[in-house]
């Protein structure tokens, strides 16, 4: 082939578009629909069809559910979740959160946590299912509904004091306790040490309410038997009770050897790795105190 035959065969494959396969071209046509959707309408839809099948007796819990995870598709974006609150949605989370269905109150419960999650006009809205929401983490039987209950609670009282203060009237703090200390779900528990640690460092009254001897009891001897982001939160918590509070915890503690001897323990075989080291501080200063309270305690061998 001559070289001006051969670059004009070379410049017409290089202008030549590419073929799609039949696969690419679905896969295109679903994403320019996605961009088409409108958000607004989209929620305004799934509400209406959750309220319709709220209204039938027969179980169309799948239905309830796939409505409830569409919502949470828009609803990240807080003008939207604002709208959702304005036609009404959070009426309907009462009978949600009471629906026989587990499946259902989970996805309920990660819709208004989604809802609520740095949106202080979504927080006072939802503090109406606070009730619920409690009930459910305290006498749920399955775990996924409590620890979906405890996101959603979790993500209403942090950094929220109106939120905070109709939890603590409902005896929140009492019921967090019994969660932290009474589940054997490991993912639960972390859930609940978390918020502990997250309120003991915010809330007075919920510092004061878990400034006793019993609690620090309980999680020194919790320590030895929790680890990773669990051991963590349980240390933060006890170290903030021990140094904001006008009772001092620490010198009331019966299982005072047994919790210096778990701490120097830890700090022992942990003070060089980097991923224990704010553990390691935790336990560091919380020994300082231990210490500090009376006669030097000396750790066991």
């Amino acid at each position: 082939m001559a070289q001006p035959e051969r670059e004009q065969v070379e410049r017409a494959a290089v202008a030549a578009p590419p073929v799609l396969d039949a696969r690419r071209i679905r896969w295109l046509s679903r994403a320019m629909e996605a961009l088409m959707v409108d958000p607004y309408q989209e929620l305004r839809r799934s509400l209406k069809n959750i309220r319709e099948c709220l209204q039938e007796s027969n179980n169309i819990a799948r239905v309830l559910v796939a409505c409830l995870v569409n919502v949470q598709q828009y609803i990240d974006v807080v003008d939207y979740a604002r709208d959702f609150e304005k036609m009404g949605g959070f009426q309907v989370f009462p009978e949600l959160l009471d629906y026989p269905n587990s499946m259902v109150r989970v996805e309920t419960c990660a819709l208004i946590a989604e809802l609520v999650q740095n949106n202080p006009h979504c927080q006072q809205a939802a503090v109406l299912s606070t009730n619920r929401l409690l009930r459910l983490l305290d006498s749920e039987t399955d775990d996924e509904v409590r620890c979906k209950a405890l996101y959603a609670l979790s993500c209403m009282v942090r950094q929220n004091r109106a939120a905070y203060k109709k939890f603590e009237h409902l005896g929140g703090p009492d019921v967090l306790r019994r969660t932290l200390f009474e589940t054997t779900n490991r993912r639960l528990k972390t859930k609940a040490s978390f918020l502990v640690a997250t309120l003991c460092n915010q809330e007075d009254g919920f510092r004061e309410a878990m400034a006793t001897a019993e609690f620090a009891r309980r999680v020194s001897e919790q320590l030895p038997r929790v680890e990773g982001d669990c051991r963590q939160f349980l240390l933060s918590a006890l170290l903030s009770l021990a140094t904001h509070c006008s009772h001092k915890i620490l010198a009331d503690l019966a299982t005072k050897q047994s919790l210096v001897d778990t701490l120097a323990g830890f700090v022992r075989e942990h003070a060089d790795v980097d991923r224990y080291r704010e553990e390691v501080q935790y336990s560091t200063e919380i020994l300082d105190l231990l210490r500090g309270n009376e006669a030097p305690i000396v750790a066991a061998s």
